[in-house]
């Protein structure tokens, strides 16, 4: 998998790939963010290791935390955002990305 995923922490999708003496890293480009990984010796090895922190779900999950977090009550309208993020949710699991 060549392709980067967002970033964890803000869902940052512009990152940059940095190549050093010490070998390649992964750095967020959102400079209030700032996360980066360990240097790895190779792109391919680099693009893994982020890959592998970065899980596609968790913008969802934090919308869906923030979404339900704000409903006092079940109201019609939180039921309809409550449903649309499972579908979402849904869709995420079955590999489309949202």
């Amino acid at each position: 998998m060549n392709e980067l995923l967002p970033c964890p922490f803000c869902g940052e999708k512009e990152l940059r790939l940095y190549e050093r003496r010490e070998g390649y890293s992964v750095h967020c480009w959102n400079l209030s963010c700032g996360a980066k990984l360990e240097y790895a010796p190779t792109q391919e090895q680099a693009r893994e290791d982020w890959n592998r922190r970065a899980n596609p779900l968790l913008p969802l999950l934090r919308e869906a935390r923030e979404a339900l977090g704000n409903c006092c009550s079940m109201s019609d309208r939180c039921c309809s955002k409550y449903r649309d993020f499972l579908t979402r949710l849904d869709d995420a699991l079955r590999g489309e990305r949202p």
